[in-house]
């Protein structure tokens, strides 16, 4: 092994050092910092704040329609009620279900639009930092990683752009609009119905715990698996002239059997967060439904604030919606 061989294998340990580095759990906030500048910084700041706010009145409208859910269904099993007043409570749930749906329709036109010129603009830039770099940078890489950071790392980005930012802003709005109004219409219920969440978070962070890794690493397989697929393709006239073509086809069996392996856990244990979330938030509806049936018997609440809260405990705990 030559000296020049060995000062390159020192400098490309340097710099998957540097890499690794760069990558470090704490700087987590900071490369998100950097990914939402491209989607609410700037010139965009205005329009993403009037996305927010048509978010924040489509999830008011959806909070709004397990109390008037209950309204109705205590005007029906009151014997005084009348059904005037019964017409008065559906018309004003069929509005804010209708608002709801078309306003939530406009908001996510306006996150994706966000999303998709914030992708645009990553683009550029990273297309623009290509041309920056030296010789030496393209020498210790292979063509396949590159195209593979700049395909489907950008492919990940671009899912984080439109089904992260907009869902997770959504989620804590309407957690915390269905908080406050549960705490409004009555607390021993908001108690009970919160027993369940520090389950549901304690699991969620253990599977994001073992799924975020494996992620990590199916990108890193998909990354090795495209190098070595361009490398092969650009250079077939050597690995034919060598007879090298069942060696390339057994180190592409190796790569591809090893991305598959660890994108198989990768997903396995992804999915495995929305059975169990369902599983508890059903407890969860189960527990409010039992304690809200024992106060009402004992003439502590009436049959629509049950029927409200099993709404909300269901949304305090299901998915956004889309």
């Amino acid at each position: 092994m030559t000296t020049a061989t060995l000062d390159k294998k020192s400098s490309d340990q340097e710099h998957k050092g540097s890499v690794k580095s760069i990558d470090k759990p704490d700087d987590t906030i900071q490369i998100i910092s950097r990914l939402l500048d491209y989607m609410a910084g700037g010139d965009k700041r205005a329009k993403f704040i009037r996305a927010l706010i048509v978010r924040v009145i489509a999830l008011v409208c959806l909070t709004a329609l397990p109390f008037l859910t209950g309204q109705a269904i205590n005007v029906v099993s009151d014997p005084n009620g009348t059904t005037a007043e019964l017409q008065r409570w559906v018309m004003i749930a069929v509005a804010a279900a209708v608002i709801y749906l078309v306003v939530s329709f406009i908001a996510e036109r306006m996150f994706a639009d966000l999303a998709t010129k914030a992708l645009q603009k990553l683009q550029n830039h990273l297309f623009s930092h290509m041309q920056t770099l030296s010789l030496t940078f393209f020498d210790r890489q292979p063509i396949g990683e590159l195209m593979s950071r700049i395909t489907n790392d950008t492919e990940v980005v671009s899912l984080f752009y439109e089904q992260a930012v907009a869902p997770i802003i959504g989620a804590l709005i309407q957690i915390l609009l269905t908080f406050l109004v549960m705490l409004i219409i009555d607390w021993r219920l908001t108690i009970v119905a919160l027993l369940i969440v520090p389950v549901i978070l304690i699991l969620t962070n253990v599977i994001e715990r073992i799924s975020t890794p494996a992620f990590a690493k199916m990108q890193e397989e998909l990354g090795s698996l495209s190098g070595f697929q361009e490398e092969s393709l650009s250079g077939h006239k050597v690995i034919i002239s060598k007879r090298q073509q069942d060696w390339a086809d057994e180190k592409n069996d190796v790569l591809a059997v090893g991305l598959y392996d660890v994108g198989s856990k990768a997903f396995f244990t992804s999915l495995l967060q929305y059975p169990l979330t369902q599983s508890l938030s059903t407890i969860q509806i189960v527990l409010v439904m039992v304690v809200g049936a024992l106060m009402v018997v004992g003439g502590e609440s009436d049959l629509g604030t049950v029927i409200a809260f099993a709404g909300y405990a269901a949304l305090l705990t299901s998915r956004y919606p889309r």
